[in-house]
C-alpha cells in the first residue's frame, strides 16, 4: 500500500510537471501568436495587395486615356493626310519643280510610311536620302513655302524670316528661289538675312523684272 501511494505520488508529480510543461508550451504559443498578430504579416500582404490593386486600377485608367488619345491622334492624322497633306504636297511640288528648274517635277508621300519620295523628270521615283545637300535644302524650302501658303489660307499672314537659305544653290536655282520669295512678299513681310552681297543683287534684279517695289536693303 505504501509502495502504491509512493508510485501514485510520483505519477502525480510527473503529471504536474508535464502539465506545467504543457502550460509553458501553451504560453509560448500564445506569445508567438501575439507576436505574429502584432507584426501582422498577413495584414501587410493584404495591404500590399490592396496597394498593387489600386496601382493597377490607376494604370488601367491611364491606359484607357492614352488609348483614346491615340485613337484621336490617328483620326486627326488620317484626316490631315486626306484633307491637308495632299494639297500641301502639291504646293510643295510646285515650288520644288520651280527651284530645280523642272528636274524634279513632283513630290509624293510614301503610302503607309512617314516619309516622302521625289519624282525625277524621267519619271523615276527617288528617295530623299539620295539628294545632294543643295537639292535637299531646296526641297525643305519648298515644303516651308507650302506651309506658309497653307497657314495664310486659314489665318492672318505673318512675317517670314529667311537666313541665308540660298547659300548652297547655284545661280539659276537662286534666281528661281528669288522669284518665289518675291511672290510670297505679295502677302507677307519677308526678311532675308544674308552675308553674301551677290544674293542681295540677285534679289534686287529679280524684283526689277516685276511690278513689285524693290526690297529695302539694310546693311549692318
Amino acid at each position: 500500500m505504501h509502495a502504491t501511494q509512493k508510485e501514485l505520488s510520483e505519477d502525480i508529480e510527473r503529471g504536474d510537471n508535464e502539465l506545467e510543461r504543457l502550460y509553458g508550451d501553451q504560453r509560448g504559443l500564445q506569445n508567438e501568436r501575439r507576436t505574429l498578430e502584432e507584426s501582422n504579416p498577413t495584414g501587410e500582404i493584404q495591404q500590399e495587395i490592396g496597394r498593387l490593386q489600386e496601382e493597377t486600377n490607376q494604370d488601367a485608367h491611364h491606359w484607357a486615356i492614352l488609348t483614346i488619345a491615340q485613337t484621336l491622334l490617328n483620326d486627326t492624322k488620317s484626316e490631315f493626310q486626306q484633307q491637308r497633306q495632299a494639297p500641301l504636297l502639291r504646293t510643295a511640288a510646285h515650288h520644288f519643280r520651280n527651284f530645280t528648274l523642272g528636274h524634279y517635277p513632283d513630290v509624293q508621300r510614301v503610302p503607309g510610311e512617314e516619309r516622302i519620295d521625289i519624282v525625277e523628270e524621267s519619271g523615276r521615283v527617288k528617295d530623299t536620302d539620295g539628294l545632294s545637300r543643295a537639292t535637299a535644302e531646296q526641297l525643305y524650302l519648298a515644303m516651308r513655302f507650302a506651309l506658309i501658303e497653307d497657314h495664310t489660307q486659314r489665318s492672318e499672314p505673318m512675317p517670314v524670316l529667311m537666313d541665308d537659305v540660298m547659300v548652297n544653290f547655284d545661280g539659276e536655282r537662286r534666281q528661281a528661289v528669288c522669284e518665289s520669295v518675291l511672290e510670297i512678299s505679295k502677302l507677307h513681310q519677308v526678311f532675308v538675312l544674308t552675308c553674301h552681297l551677290a544674293f542681295v543683287d540677285e534679289l534686287l534684279n529679280a524684283a526689277k523684272a516685276t511690278t513689285l517695289p524693290l526690297p529695302k536693303v539694310i546693311k549692318i
